[in-house]
């Protein structure tokens, strides 16, 4: 299992896409949290199944369109626990 955060920079916030986010990823079974940042950007944690299900969950979050324009993201790999830290997608305000 992998675990990473990522941070999402472009036009993201106000847009519906920690909506779109979340559907990406209970899609693909993985878990974890996205929230917006006060830059302006988005965070997501994940925790994915395998290597293969977080490269195409990443490139889903490369979206531009319906007013998401996703200019860049920064991945950085986490430890991973041998507990999962979630159960489910979610959506912080």
């Amino acid at each position: 299992m992998l675990r990473a955060s990522l941070v999402v920079y472009g036009r993201v916030q106000g847009v519906g896409y920690r909506a779109f986010v979340s559907m990406a990823a209970r899609g693909l079974g993985i878990n974890g949290k996205v929230r917006n940042l006060g830059d302006g950007s988005v965070e997501v944690i994940c925790e994915c199944p395998d290597v293969k299900a977080f490269g195409k969950f990443r490139q889903l979050l490369m979206r531009k369109e319906g007013g998401i324009s996703v200019e860049r993201i920064e991945v950085k790999e986490r430890e991973f626990r041998d507990v999962p830290e979630y159960t489910w997608f979610y959506v912080d305000k």
